[in-house]
């Protein structure tokens, strides 16, 4: 982020909770700039992540896959 955007990261913030608030508590937590998707087994998870990138497309938003990491044991 550029410096001098210091409002930056509460904007991303509420966005991301506004676009993914149906899972927000359930299966996502979202903070700052990282969006963290917990699940009980890898059938959930896999089900969970393919609903979140789902949502953010739909939203026009875009992970960077460079900065990804699925299916992380704790």
């Amino acid at each position: 982020m550029p410096m001098g955007l210091s409002k930056a990261p509460g904007t991303f913030m509420r966005l991301m909770h506004f676009v993914l608030r149906p899972y927000i508590g359930v299966f996502v937590v979202v903070y700052f700039d990282d969006i963290l998707v917990f699940s009980k087994s890898i059938k959930d998870h896999v089900n969970h992540v393919r609903a979140v990138l789902q949502t953010l497309q739909k939203e026009r938003l875009y992970a960077n896959m460079e900065k990804c990491t699925f299916g992380v044991d704790k």
